[in-house]
């Protein structure tokens, strides 16, 4: 029986209008604490676009709203990692 690929993911969520990480095949820890870097990540990029230089407002909403006034779909964007082969000795 082959193994499924353990990954965690990042994606935003309808249902509780929020990023939130998926790891359905992780039971421990690591995948949890990956999944909060991610959000990490999105929360400092945009703390970081919502002034500019001189610490003025630019108008930055969030990282959603920017992917939807770019053209993409923000429900389809996502973020995953997938874990290293393991090797057996």
């Amino acid at each position: 029986m082959a193994k499924r690929k353990q990954r965690v993911t990042v994606k935003w969520s309808k249902k509780e209008n929020d990023w939130q990480s998926r790891f359905p095949e992780w039971e421990n820890r690591n995948a949890k604490i990956l999944g909060n870097a991610f959000f990490t990540m999105i929360s400092e990029y945009e703390a970081f676009r919502k002034n500019n230089w001189l610490g003025e407002p630019t108008g930055f909403k969030d990282l959603r709203t920017y992917l939807d006034e770019a053209g993409f779909d923000p429900d389809s964007f996502t973020i995953s990692v997938y874990a290293k082969p393991q090797i057996k000795p």
